[in-house]
């Protein structure tokens, strides 16, 4: 089913862009096909599961199980955000779906977070869209092959529109598609993003040749989909690079020409982020309240970035001989991990070849603009001093990761391998054989650095723990293929027989060295509800549960529906990061653990259960309910429900009095710590008598309804952690809300019996969904009107008439 929709989705797609950018033959659409196959292809057809399921299995209870009915595949370690964050947002996303609900709101993780409003969950890009329509088990290859597809399809849509024949566009589109930064990156938001720079490349170049309806709705959807794509620092990325590009298009147009293409561009960024407005102001509204946005403008801002000289140098190394640190999955040296990780320029020695021609034995279109991408990204993702330094200094490029600018390397080395490439397909007989020879004397030379190298690095590399086979493997995968590329250039083989060759040497090269990467698992293996987590009782009243230590990997509870209070994620609450110290935590901006059952916070947070050693020694009023798998179920008889009504509150005052007040608490069942958003409070702080009442909560979908009986108007916390968009409304009149604890949520409700209706969904949610739906209507109006007019304005290319 997955091979099929993809399959499906992708040639309609691609007809869409023949008809856009002109013919597009078969064989260059079933390469494409199969580029985007290239590593989730064997997952998609065997039916297993992409990605690293298999580490769960080292933390109880699924590492209880007997060692048959665990996976025996090892996953790299550096691939943990994929099964700690990224799939538990799937899953969650998947679950709101279920309820009939938009996915706004993830109540699986630390107390409750935004999902949507995160960013990097991107329930709307198209392709999480699509795989709603897929079992869980096949979201992340279904998503890896949307990845590389769009990479390879906007790659070689844009080398098209710079001129080059078919055959040498494909052979560029597979070395950004294969370079080592999408292939590493692959199931994270992040190279969902970068792979669309291309597209984005080809869109922007349109500007200048045909500044009309047709381009702006054409960047106008290119740009929506960055937005939607759900990593705002590469969001911004591209938007700089794609600036520079549209820059250098537009140089040699006339001043009025270039007045137009600049309004074209404006009003396709404003439509843009128009479309995406039901994602982006969410967004916006949640980030200023987060750990994340605190650290990047107050700290990181001031931190130095560049790396030492001697640091840089040996990362650069890795663009030479990608192995020379080691590769995750296979043999790793006892380096810094800055070192080995894999996110570098390297795109294959094969590709350096066909660059070097195109660079200097051609005179194809943003050559020298290319070149400066491939040394500025070399020298940004190496920390090579000054230039991140300098770069820092910029406005939010000081807030932004910025070595991850590598990735401009293997965009420069694809489009100058596609010019070079080109340059052996075409001209007379006398131009194709001096590029050739100049090819075979540029691999023959590049094997002979690459094979010194090695032999240079080596005592170094065996000394740093790499083992002998697993370099002379790699050794072998770097340096064969210019050698075979400058045996098949001597032969004088034909235009197509040259280019399927250079093909499958970069195919058969990139995939052997990176095949280490992406394994897949049994989909048998994928989070079954083993024991003792089946004897979770089902209940109307919510509850939470944590995990002591290392047992239940924190996140992985949501792939079960459960909610645990514990969490690891890139976008924390500040208020709930603070309270961290209560359980008996340093403070970590990413991860929210337990070692403690004994904390007062716990009760508070609604925790019922707790998930521990077997072996370990039971909490004070805590009880057993279950034990396998070496691991122990026990219940909390200190629990408060979600809902409750404290006997008192201490309201008003200096907010870091309060919230050492609350440091020096034990138990929570007696007062609350109240801070109205209204700011009607006293100034200085006074304990109030609250209540007495009952509350009782039910989910209702993804909010809940409260029903309450108070004898006066009292406080009710709400055990949820309180990011701005929750509304709490009694017969539709909206309710005073506040602060509980520092981080949790209060509501204000009347004397008496009510039902208290409790939703998360954000204003700027509700704004950025009409502002969506008119643009969306609009962009459909544009659309329709560039169709009536030219049927294609594809011949105009730079590059002349379409050429095979």
């Amino acid at each position: 089913m997955a091979v099929v929709l993809y399959l499906v989705v992708a040639a309609l797609l691609l007809e869409l862009a023949s008809r856009l950018a002109g013919r597009i033959s078969l064989g260059a659409r079933l390469a494409l096909l199969l580029l985007g196959l290239a590593v989730p292809g064997p997952a998609l057809l065997e039916g297993r599961v992409l990605g690293p399921i298999d580490t769960p299995y080292n933390f109880l209870p699924l590492a209880g199980l007997p060692e048959s009915e665990r996976p025996a595949t090892v996953s790299p370690g550096i691939l943990s955000d994929l099964h700690t964050q990224i799939l538990p947002w799937r899953k969650a996303a998947r679950h709101a779906a279920s309820l009939g609900e938009w996915p706004l709101w993830n109540p699986f993780v630390q107390c409750g977070d935004p999902l949507a409003g995160g960013a990097q969950s991107a329930p709307y890009f198209p392709s999480n869209l699509l795989s709603l329509a897929l079992p869980l088990e096949d979201a992340f290859a279904f998503a890896a092959a949307w990845v590389l597809f769009s990479a390879a399809l906007g790659a070689f849509l844009a080398l098209r529109d710079l001129g080059c024949r078919e055959l040498a566009a494909l052979f560029g589109g597979a070395g950004w598609t294969l370079s080592s930064f999408l292939l590493f990156w692959l199931s994270w938001p992040l190279a969902q993003t970068v792979a669309l720079l291309p597209l984005l490349l080809f869109a922007v170049g349109r500007l200048a040749r045909a500044p009309g309806t047709r381009t702006l709705a054409l960047l106008a959807a290119v740009l929506a989909l960055v937005f939607l794509t759900g990593h705002p620092e590469s969001m911004f990325h591209l938007g700089v690079v794609g600036g520079i590009w549209g820059l250098a298009a537009l140089g040699p147009l006339s001043w009025r020409d270039r007045q137009r293409a600049v309004a074209v561009a404006l009003g396709a960024g404003a439509l843009a982020a128009g479309l995406a407005a039901l994602f982006l102001l969410p967004f916006a509204t949640a980030l200023p309240v987060t750990t994340e946005h605190y650290l990047r403008a107050e700290v990181f801002r001031n931190h130095p970035v560049d790396r030492p000289l001697g640091d840089a140098l040996r990362r650069l190394r890795t663009d030479l001989l990608p192995f020379v640190h080691g590769v995750p999955g296979r043999d790793l040296a006892r380096v810094d991990e800055f070192l080995w990780l894999p996110s570098t320029g390297y795109a294959g020695s094969l590709l350096v070849v066909p660059a070097l021609v195109g660079l200097f034995a051609t005179r194809r279109p943003r050559r020298a603009l290319l070149a400066g991408f491939a040394l500025f990204g070399a020298a940004a993702g190496a920390g090579l001093p000054p230039v991140l330094g300098l770069l820092h200094r910029l406005p939010l490029f000081s807030i932004s990761l910025n070595d991850r600018l590598v990735f401009l390397v293997p965009l420069a080395l694809a489009f100058l391998a596609a010019y070079g490439l080109d340059s052996w397909l075409a001209g007379d007989a006398g131009e194709r054989l001096r590029t050739r020879r100049l090819g075979a004397a540029i691999a023959l030379g590049l094997a002979a650095l690459l094979t010194a190298a090695t032999a240079l690095w080596w005592p170094e590399m065996t000394a740093s723990g790499l083992g002998e086979p697993f370099l002379a493997t790699q050794a072998a995968l770097s340096i064969a293929p210019p050698l075979l590329l400058a045996a098949l250039l001597a032969t004088g083989a034909g235009p197509r027989v040259l280019t399927i060759a250079c093909l499958a040497l970069l195919a058969g090269q990139r995939l052997g060295e990176t095949a280490s990467l992406h394994a897949s698992v049994d989909r048998l293996f994928f989070y079954p509800r083993v024991a003792p987590l089946d004897a979770l009782p089902e209940s109307d009243e919510p509850y939470r549960v944590v995990g002591l230590g290392p047992v239940l990997l924190p996140n992985s509870a949501a792939l079960w529906e459960i909610e645990d209070a514990r969490g690891d994620s890139a976008f924390t609450l500040r208020r709930l990061v603070e309270t961290r110290s209560l359980l008996g935590r340093p403070l970590d901006v990413s991860r929210l653990l337990v070692d403690d059952l004994e904390p007062g916070l716990l009760d508070f947070m609604n925790v019922r259960f707790a998930l521990v050693p077997e072996h370990a020694e039971l909490p004070r009023r805590w009880r057993d309910v279950a034990r396998a798998n070496g691991t122990r179920l026990i219940e909390n008889a200190r629990v408060l429900p979600r809902a409750f009504v404290p006997p008192s509150v201490r309201v008003g005052g200096d907010r870091h009095r309060l919230f050492q007040e609350l440091l020096d608490a034990r138990r929570f069942g007696r007062r609350a710590w109240i801070e109205p958003h209204d700011g009607a409070a006293p100034a200085r702080p006074a304990t109030r008598a609250n209540g007495p009442g009952v509350a009782r909560t039910r989910r209702e979908g993804l909010g809940y309804r409260i029903e309450t009986r108070l004898e006066r108007d009292s406080w009710v916390t709400f055990a949820v952690a309180a990011w701005p968009g929750w509304r709490a409304t009694l017969d539709g009149e909206a309710l005073r809300t506040g602060f509980a604890n520092h981080a949790f949520l209060a509501i204000r409700v009347p004397a008496g019996e009510h039902e208290v209706v409790l939703r998360y969904r954000p204003r700027a949610f509700d704004v950025g969904l009409a502002i969506s739906a008119i643009s969306s209507l609009l962009w459909l109006a544009l659309a329709l009107t560039a169709l009536r007019g030219a049927r294609s304005d594809a011949s105009g290319s730079e590059g002349g008439e379409q050429r095979l």
